[in-house]
């Protein structure tokens, strides 16, 4: 499946054409309204307004039929009250850019502060232009693109609190500058340009700084500055340690080490110590068509499968694709059958289906949509060990769970050490 990119020109990264105006408003529309169907008649007021053409559901059932023949045949689905997207979360710029944000959000919160600074330089990495553009003149739209634009300011922000809890403040000095330039009325900016400043040992510049945000705020908002800001004067002022980080004596472009958090497909470089569990499930994933790799929390069952499993068989030249059966399963599920290629299914997370909300009928349906699949292609899933007894219920999957079943331990000392 090709990537679809919103977060600037609309386009399907593939080897086609480009797309023509009416076709990247209507995929634009289908992108930002993705966990719904949309109706003909908004498809349509997104490409006219509200003077339609005579010929207008025409027109959008052939940008429709262009769109699947570019993306596939199902690739969008008409259901009762419209169409919708129906192609997994990570071909979508948009939807990986949301992913990796919440990535660096978690290793932030678990003080793992270059690897948050790296995982938002890739979310930012993926911006080349407006999100959205093409619907600047839909309402809906706009909403959706100024929400994402939103998101993107928060991982500058992000990344830039993560370089100085790294002691990278020579990095932030100029960047944070300039964020103040594009976002004067951003508390958070004027404050990180601040702590920069104060951490390279220009206290008065800090000072500065902070004088100048309760101007601007006053001028142009008629406020006071936020207590962050407050606070963050005060504690310029008295020289509070607390603001003071050892300057980093070693910077990598490479991912670092992601500590607590789970290993991705991305993260194969920096995967190590389960070698001799990586072969055995590859072993057992060939004998039987099916693995079940099953832990209890925290083991590393995630990082296994997608930083050691599915980054190995992709780096041999097979497709994988990596859903997690939380809100919309069997639509994940249908994204990948419809495929045209015939990738490796990684269901990570399967004990997802009891835990957030999944109804029974959709529960089952999923699961054996999944043990269907076996055979047809070879089949993963990670299961949390105490969710082990719940397919008991579900004899199709008990059964490929018998015998492709994998038991994963915590890492012990000499492989942490190795």
């Amino acid at each position: 499946m090709a990537t679809i990119t919103v977060l600037g020109p609309v386009t399907v990264a593939d080897a086609g054409p480009a797309l023509s105006p009416r076709d990247r408003k209507i995929l634009a529309v289908l992108v930002a309204r993705r966990a719904e169907e949309v109706s003909s008649e908004m498809l349509a007021e997104a490409l006219w307004g509200e003077d339609l053409p005579a010929s207008w559901a025409k027109v959008v059932q052939g940008c429709i039929a262009r769109l699947r023949r570019r993306l596939g045949a199902d690739a969008i689905i008409t259901g009762h009250s419209g169409y919708r997207l129906a192609v997994p979360t990570e071909d979508v710029d948009a939807g990986r850019f949301e992913r990796l944000v919440s990535r660096a959000r978690e290793l932030a919160a678990l003080g793992h502060s270059d690897q948050a600074a790296y995982a938002a330089d890739e979310a930012l990495a993926l911006w080349h232009g407006r999100a959205l553009a093409d619907l600047e003149d839909w309402e809906p739209g706009r909403g959706e693109a100024i929400r994402l634009d939103e998101l993107r300011l928060l991982a500058q922000e992000l990344r830039m609190t993560a370089l100085l809890a790294s002691g990278r403040h020579r990095e932030v000095l100029a960047e944070a500058a300039l964020r103040v330039r594009e976002q004067p009325l951003r508390e958070n900016r004027w404050a990180l340009l601040a702590r920069a400043q104060y951490q390279d040992g220009r206290q008065a510049e800090a000072l500065g700084t902070l004088r100048r945000a309760r101007e601007v705020l006053a001028e142009e908002l008629g406020l006071d500055p936020g207590s962050e800001l407050v606070e963050l004067e005060r504690a310029v002022l008295q020289q509070d340690p607390d603001l003071t980080v050892a300057e980093a004596t070693l910077t990598s472009a490479a991912c670092p080490w992601p500590g607590l958090a789970a290993y991705d497909v991305d993260d194969a470089d920096a995967f190590f110590g389960r070698g001799d569990e990586l072969e055995q499930c590859l072993q057992r994933l060939a004998r039987h068509g099916f693995l079940a790799v099953v832990g209890p929390s925290g083991s590393g069952k995630s990082s296994l499968v997608r930083a050691g499993l599915a980054a190995h068989l992709r780096a041999e030249g097979h497709s994988v694709s990596v859903i997690v059966p939380a809100v919309r399963p069997l639509d994940e599920l249908a994204a990948v059958v419809r495929s045209r290629v015939i990738p490796t299914l990684v269901v990570d997370q399967f004990e997802e289906l009891f835990t957030s909300g999944v109804a029974e009928e959709t529960r089952a349906e999923f699961i054996a949509g999944v043990a269907e699949q076996v055979g047809l292609r070879p089949v993963v899933v990670t299961l949390r060990a105490d969710r082990l007894g719940e397919l008991a219920a579900y004899p199709a999957i008990a059964r490929l769970v018998e015998d492709g079943l994998y038991l994963l331990k915590a890492m012990g000392r000499e492989s942490l050490c190795a």
